[in-house]
Parts: C-alpha cells; structure tokens; sequence
C-alpha cells in the first residue's frame, strides 16, 4: 500500500504455482482422529481424498488408503450436509518433477503439467479476475482521520484505488496460491483458487480475506462473532465476505485504516496515534 496525494493505492500482487485442486470430505464425526486413510489436514478431523462421481449413490466417492491404485469407496450421504461445509478443494502441483500438495500431506495419484490448452483457458481467467478486483473493490470507501481539525469533508479524506495482478512462479512458498486449471467446480479457499468456479466475485471474496477479512458465512473457518449486521453474530450474507459474495462493507478496511495510521507514523517518525473510519467515497 502507498499513498500519494491522499490517493492511497492498495495493489494485490498475487503470486501462484500452477496445479489443479482435489476435493477432500471430512466425516461428521470431528473426534475420530485415527479414522484409516487420515491424510494429516489439520482441520480437527480425519479428511480424506475424495471425487465427484456420477455413478456413486451420492454423487461422490472417497479413499480411505493412499496406496495409488486404490478403488474409492461412496460418500455416505451423512457426510455431506446441505451448505458443503464438510468439502474443499486442496492445491496439488508438480515442482521439479515431485507431487507437492498443501499441507505437506501424501497424494498418491499423478499430477500434469499444465499444458498450452491450459494456458489458454487461464488467460482469460487471469484477465477478468485482474480487472474485477479493482471493480469490486475501489472507490466504495474513503478513509477519513477522526482527528481532522477542519471543517472541509475532503480534508484529511484518502481515496482508495486497488490493482491486482497474477504472476505465476516454479517453486512454491508462504503466501503463494495454487492456481487449479480445472473445468469443473472444486471449492476454493484463501490458498487455492479454481479456475472452474464460475462465481464473478470468487476473486473479490479471496482477496478480501488476503486484506485480513474473516469469513462471513456459516461454519466459516475465520469467522469474527463481533460482526453483527447479520441473522446471527459473524454471519453477514449480503457481504463480500459472506455467502452471496455481495457487498463491500466499512469494516472491510480494518487493516487498511491500521496500515495507514503506521504509514502516517513512519513518515512523520513519530507516533501521532491517528485513527480512521471508512466513510462513503466522496468524488476526488
């Protein structure tokens, strides 16, 4: 972040490996921790590799053996409650010729290369989630110093202009996506983005939890209980960050208003202890 005439430039500088995304299902049982097949994610249970498939009772299969070749097995249909909290998709990717997953934990299947087709269908991509973060993002708020002595409603008001832009990188590190070329729907989280999810503002909604925003929907891994403009505390979803992928809210630039307060300080070399609010954009 940078700021420049009271223009503060907010730039998302996503760096990415190129892989796919594999479902994975947890059993509803979240205190059966020595279920055989547990592949290690560190989400309170047992999750185990699992795929969409047509012909299983369910609509899916899974495997409780990472021994490759390994035939899956039916999801039972009580694994899968209504509002998909027991599925995700995990980043798998080929670095130098090793499977590598997120987590660290074992794949026992192959992972391609992205090939020229692949390219292909990610340019695109690439170009729209580029151009909707900015979109979803920029001028919806102003941040305003609550210690402004003036009477002017633009004095001491900073507009706010965000970028984004994807580069992708041949070895993996803290911070970094996976990009999954798949077709198909796999749900992505703040680590691993699908190309195959079709929702408009899927970018919008990472990159906020990039900018320190929590989840804001139900059974939420980063829900805040203190947000309260919602059927329930930590629940909004009408919001960016809440089912509907909807709606940039005030509370959504927290971290910006913190990260502008140290910048102020920095530059002044010393501490004035300024604090902000995100207020409505007013035109510059």
């Amino acid at each position: 972040m940078s700021s420049q005439g009271y223009q503060l430039a907010i730039g998302g500088n996503f760096k990415f490996v190129k892989g796919w995304l594999q479902w994975a299902i947890k059993p509803p049982n979240p205190d059966n921790k020595k279920l055989p097949g547990d592949n290690g994610l560190p989400y309170g249970g047992s999750w185990l590799w699992a795929a969409k498939n047509i012909h299983s009772a369910t609509g899916w299969l899974y495997w409780d053996s990472l021994t490759a070749g390994t035939v899956g097995k039916d999801v039972p249909i009580e694994w899968l409650p209504s509002d998909q909290s027991t599925t995700l998709g995990v980043g798998v990717w080929n670095e130098g010729g090793t499977v590598k997953t997120e987590y660290g934990v074992k794949y026992p299947w192959k992972v391609a290369a992205w090939t020229a087709d692949d390219e292909s269908y990610w340019a695109p991509i690439k170009a729209t989630w580029e151009a909707r973060i900015p979109t979803v993002w920029s001028n919806i708020f102003d941040i305003k110093r609550d210690q402004c002595p003036s009477t002017d409603p633009q004095c001491c008001r900073y507009h706010t202009q965000f970028t984004a832009s994807f580069n992708a990188v041949d070895t993996w590190s803290k911070g970094t996506i996976v990009m999954g070329a798949n077709r198909e729907y796999v749900r992505s989280t703040v680590t691993c983005w699908c190309m195959g999810d079709s929702r408009a503002n899927l970018p919008a909604h990472e990159f906020g939890h990039l900018i320190g925003n929590p989840d804001e929907y139900p059974k939420g891994s980063t829900l805040d209980t203190t947000i309260s403009d919602g059927p329930a505390p930590g629940i909004c979803p009408d919001s960016i960050m809440g089912v509907n992928l909807s709606t940039v809210k005030a509370r959504h630039f927290r971290s910006i208003m913190m990260q502008l307060s140290m910048m102020v300080d920095t530059a002044g070399n010393q501490k004035y202890g300024f604090t902000y609010q995100a207020v409505t954009a007013q035109p510059c």
